[in-house]
């Protein structure tokens, strides 16, 4: 959720369904299934690895990284 805040702030609500629709992102199956819902937090997780990299001018953000970034809670000042 605050990783989520960080990469897309300023959204109304950071839910699932809402975030990925802020970010264009839509579900191929109904909502609160555990396919489709594992779907589409891995696809948002990977828009927030893609805009997290661009930002940081990185080739890539390594699944470590978020780690990192969600366990320890530093700061993300860039």
């Amino acid at each position: 959720m605050k990783l989520a805040e960080y990469v897309f702030p300023g959204l109304r609500s950071y839910a699932l369904g809402p975030l990925a629709g802020s970010i264009g992102l839509r579900s191929s199956e109904a909502a609160h299934r555990a396919g489709a819902d594992a779907e589409l937090t891995a696809r948002v997780l990977m828009a927030m690895s893609i805009a997290l990299a661009a930002k940081w001018s990185l080739p890539f953000l390594h699944a470590s990284m978020l780690d990192d970034l969600t366990k320890r809670q530093i700061s993300c000042a860039a």
